[in-house]
Order: structure tokens, then C-alpha cells, then sequence
């Protein structure tokens, strides 16, 4: 139920291993200088039990498995810097509570695909659908953030046609880090969110809500 340390210089091998984070208190995961890789990792948090804290520049793989476990409630923070993040290149499964709070990455594949993001602010899981339809493209790692607050494009009255009482309060970014393969080519992408209800739903205009920064 400690927090995980790993060291300047250390290697993890992951292999078939199995972490579960199921501490009493908020636990912390510090790793400097690499990728920390797990093959699967659990979070098991019961209720008060707080989150997993990616420390700062702590970025974390999983090869495997990603399971947010039955009674589960908390989540991932990967809030602390820029280069905290949370790549699953394996499958995520939910059968709790919990979501990645910060920046998640995976792999898009080449083709027709859809690929859903398990993000969230803070407690709110407000999870994104990433369809893309065609037979091109070129597979590669793109990331997802949920923003909490108004889209800063709302901030600009000469060019949002967004009142500003009905804006929603969050938006989605994303964006391709640097040295994915990843390309769009001339597939079609639509894009899904999902809203907390009621809070965000009501007399609220749609636009302004995702925020795409990289595509061609």
C-alpha cells in the first residue's frame, strides 16, 4: 500500500508481471530519466482510499492490461506536469470506477478503427471516441486530455459565435507527440464526448468543445 519509487538509472522489466494499486491512502508513482512499464496494472482504490499521483515528468506503460477493478474510485492523476502521461497499448477495461485524469496516449491503427480514450477531470469520468473511416493511414500513438474550464477560443469575442452562458465547462485536446508515425491520410474522423449530466447538458452550444491540434 506504499508509493513506488523507481530510481534514476534502474530497469523495470516488466515480463508477465501483475502491479495492483489498492493502498489505503493516495499512492504515488516517482520514476526519473525512463518509461516506467508495466505489463498489467490494477487499480483497486476503494472509496476514501484517494488516487494514484504520477509525480512530476513520470510517464507510465501498459503492455497489457489496464483494469480500473470492481469497487474501484479512483484514478489516475497525471496532472503534475506536461510530461506526466499514461500509455495503454494494451486493452483498458472498467469494471469499476476510474479514468485517467491528465493524458492518456494509444495507438491509432492504419484503417478503419475506433479507439475510445478513458479520460476524465478530477472525479468526472467525461470519456472520447476517436472513429476514423478508410483504408489508409498510417498507424501511430496520439494523446488525449481532458481540460476543465472554458476553451480559451470562447475567450475571443470578434470570432466565437458561442454565447458565453452556454458554454460547456471542459474541453478535449488532441494531439500527436512527438516522434509518432501517426497519420490521418484521407480517412474521415468523427469524434464522440461524453458529458456530465445534468451539469453540462441544457441550453449549452456544442462547438468549441474539442480542441484538435495536430491533423493532415
Amino acid at each position: 500500500g506504499g508509493n513506488m519509487l523507481v530510481a534514476s538509472g534502474a530497469v523495470v522489466t516488466p515480463q508477465t508481471s501483475q502491479f495492483v494499486f489498492s493502498g489505503t491512502t493516495t499512492q504515488s508513482v516517482s520514476a526519473t530519466g525512463a518509461t516506467l512499464v508495466f505489463n498489467n496494472l490494477t487499480i483497486g482504490k476503494g472509496s476514501g482510499t484517494g488516487n494514484i499521483i504520477l509525480s512530476s515528468n513520470t510517464n507510465i506503460q501498459v503492455n497489457s492490461t489496464l483494469l480500473f477493478a470492481a469497487g474501484n474510485v479512483g484514478t489516475i492523476d497525471a496532472r503534475t506536469s506536461t510530461n506526466a502521461y499514461v500509455t495503454a497499448l494494451g486493452t483498458v477495461t472498467r469494471t469499476g470506477t476510474g479514468h485517467v485524469d491528465g493524458q492518456m496516449r494509444k495507438t491509432i491503427p492504419a484503417g478503419a478503427t475506433t479507439v475510445l480514450y478513458e479520460v476524465g477531470a478530477g472525479i468526472n469520468y467525461t470519456p472520447y471516441t476517436f472513429q476514423l473511416t478508410g483504408n489508409d493511414g498510417t498507424s501511430g500513438i496520439v494523446s488525449m486530455t481532458v481540460i476543465p474550464g472554458r476553451h480559451p477560443y470562447l475567450d475571443d469575442a470578434y470570432l466565437s459565435p458561442i454565447d458565453p452562458e452556454r458554454y460547456i465547462p471542459r474541453y478535449w485536446r488532441m494531439t500527436q507527440p512527438s516522434g509518432s508515425a501517426f497519420s490521418r491520410g484521407t480517412r474521415s474522423m468523427t469524434v464522440t464526448l461524453q458529458f456530465i449530466a445534468p451539469n453540462d447538458l441544457g441550453t449549452v452550444d456544442g462547438a468549441g468543445c474539442v480542441n484538435v491540434a495536430y491533423w493532415k
